[in-house]
């Protein structure tokens, strides 16, 4: 019938494609994203609360009187 080597090349051929990762992985790379994004947002968000106390803020403008012209009639 066929032998052991060509079973094997055809095996190897039509077997699924094996990329290094385990059953169950893809919850471990979501959970090791999300808290990379959490650290990197953490980090970012510390170094603008920095940013923002050492510049003092901006002097607020007291807001103009609106004043109503008479209309026309």
């Amino acid at each position: 019938m066929v032998d052991d080597d060509t079973a094997s090349k055809a095996n190897a051929a039509f077997r699924a494609p094996n990329n290094g990762h385990e059953k169950g992985s893809a919850m471990s790379l979501i959970a090791g994203e999300a808290k990379a994004t959490a650290d990197k947002t953490a980090r970012l968000r510390k170094l603008r609360e920095e940013a923002e106390a050492a510049t003092p803020p901006e002097p607020v403008k007291p807001a103009r009187k609106s004043v109503k012209k008479a209309s026309a009639k």
